[in-house]
């Protein structure tokens, strides 16, 4: 298996100076405890795992998507996955079918504006 720094280092053009290192890793904190306080106090769910559920629904597009499949992709249980879903689904982000858990017009939007943020606040300063 390949470790993180490995792909990483890999996809890379350009290693980042020690400070210009210091500074996106301060940016990635600050981003992630913003988006953090975005999900408790907005969205009223926690935001690991439901960040995770967000974004493997928005990768999948319009393919049917179970809890087993949504559990792989974020490296959790089946019943711990369904758990979150139930709670998203109450909340409007998810829709829940027999075989096939898809976003709702609300789950799409928000994960586009945290990303949106998310490119803003450090992303685009990689460029």
């Amino acid at each position: 298996m390949t470790s993180l720094k490995t792909t990483l280092d890999d996809n890379i053009l350009e290693k980042l100076s020690a400070q210009h290192l210091d500074r996106y890793m301060h940016r990635v904190a600050t981003t992630r405890k913003y988006v953090d306080q975005h999900f408790r106090d907005n969205l009223g769910i926690p935001t690991t795992p439901c960040l995770d559920i967000l974004l493997a629904l928005q990768i999948a597009a319009e393919e049917p998507q179970s809890a087993e499949d949504i559990a792989n992709h974020i490296c959790a249980t089946v019943p711990i996955t369904q758990r979150y879903l139930n709670l998203m689904a109450s909340k409007g982000f998810v829709e829940m079918g027999a075989e096939n858990i898809r976003l709702t017009s609300k789950g799409a939007e928000d994960l586009s504006y945290i990303i949106e943020q998310v490119y803003g606040d450090y992303l685009k300063q990689i460029d």
